[in-house]
């Protein structure tokens, strides 16, 4: 297995979006250990997490938790922290709505977990509220990731 150690910056992401999840409890105790590789996403900054299972049975399984930031241009950005089908860090996702690439890392602190992107990265101090073509492009992202969450599980996963 190659790939490289989390960079501080994704560490700390990961230890404040999953501080409140207590099945994350032994995921959060070998951060050190987990071994990732940069996602070919336009500079998005969302990373793959390797596993000793074969990267090839391995996909998505559920989204342990997502927030809302603002980037330091007020463009708001999604953040998603994925499991595979086993129950494993898988990604960490991160979309900026107009599909541009990231400029400040977001800090789980200035998150907010609704649907309602207005909060701050790094380098922006006061809250940016975004405009209705930002929203109305994350809604469309948000429901066609629900549609693709439900074929999975319906169809793919049979239970």
């Amino acid at each position: 297995m190659s790939g490289r150690p989390l960079r501080e910056d994704e560490a700390a992401l990961l230890r404040g979006l999953l501080a409140d999840k207590p099945e994350a409890a032994a995921m959060l105790a070998r951060l050190a250990d987990y071994r990732v590789e940069d996602m070919n996403d336009g500079g998005m900054s969302g990373v793959r997490f390797l596993s000793g299972r074969g990267e090839n049975i391995r996909r998505y399984g559920s989204t342990i938790a997502s927030a809302w930031f603002t980037d330091s241009d007020g463009m708001a950005v999604s953040v998603g922290i994925l499991l595979d089908v086993f129950d494993d860090l898988f990604e960490i996702d991160i979309w900026r709505v107009d599909f541009g690439p990231l400029l400040a890392y977001p800090v789980a602190e200035q998150a907010v977990d609704d649907d309602t992107p207005h909060v701050t990265c790094v380098h922006t101090p006061t809250p940016m509220p975004v405009g209705w073509p930002e929203r109305f492009v994350a809604a469309l992202y948000f429901a066609a990731l629900g549609a693709l969450t439900f074929a999975i599980n319906t169809w793919v996963r049979p239970r």
